[in-house]
């Protein structure tokens, strides 16, 4: 028989805290988890789901979500775009041009990782000592060029070969390209 030593008190009431502690960590995780997904379950039902273009959109606080990528833009503005393009294969690399600057919207992208700056306006081109690029040079790369009007011109996305070309109000028309890019 294992005689009472007083040294064996500290050790003996660290494993019992140890012990407990464990116990409720493992108890109060459960009962979390069942509250999330409740949570969850709660808030997708309470979000407005819009079917448009033969698309499934989910009305959320200020935006609308798109397969988990939310867009500034509603499905009904998305979808005034003109969008005549195909072949939306892009694996290698991916020149984006520019004139001037890039939008943020572009990060939306799934092979955003893969774009490289370069600029079909030559000035721009030797300013930011980035590549020239136009669609003539899209032959075994895609080329994504970007034409900033604004409001002044249609919004529309036409393809020349492997060039893609999105006119007028950049935001717009890269959040209406990823919608044909994530189908």
């Amino acid at each position: 028989i294992m005689k009472f030593n007083t040294k064996m008190i500290l050790p003996i009431f660290i494993i019992g805290i140890m012990l407990f502690s464990g116990v409720g960590f493992l108890y109060t995780s459960n009962t979390d988890n069942e509250n999330n997904t409740d949570l969850v379950e709660n808030n997708a039902n309470n979000f407005e789901t819009i079917e448009f273009g033969g698309r499934t959109f989910v009305k959320t606080d200020g935006s609308f979500r798109y397969k988990n990528i939310d867009l500034e833009f509603s499905p009904e503005e998305l979808y005034k775009v003109d969008v005549d393009i195909g072949n939306l294969k892009f694996d290698g690399k991916i020149y984006l041009s520019v004139n001037e600057s890039v939008p943020a919207t572009i990060s939306k992208l799934p092979f955003a990782g893969d774009i490289v700056g370069a600029s079909y306006d030559d000035t721009t081109s030797k300013r930011f000592n980035i590549p020239f690029k136009d669609c003539i040079d899209a032959n075994e790369t895609k080329i994504i060029k970007l034409i900033n009007k604004g409001n002044e011109s249609k919004d529309k996305i036409t393809q020349e070969g492997n060039c893609y070309i999105l006119e007028g109000n950049l935001d717009l028309v890269i959040e209406r390209f990823l919608l044909e890019v994530l189908e």
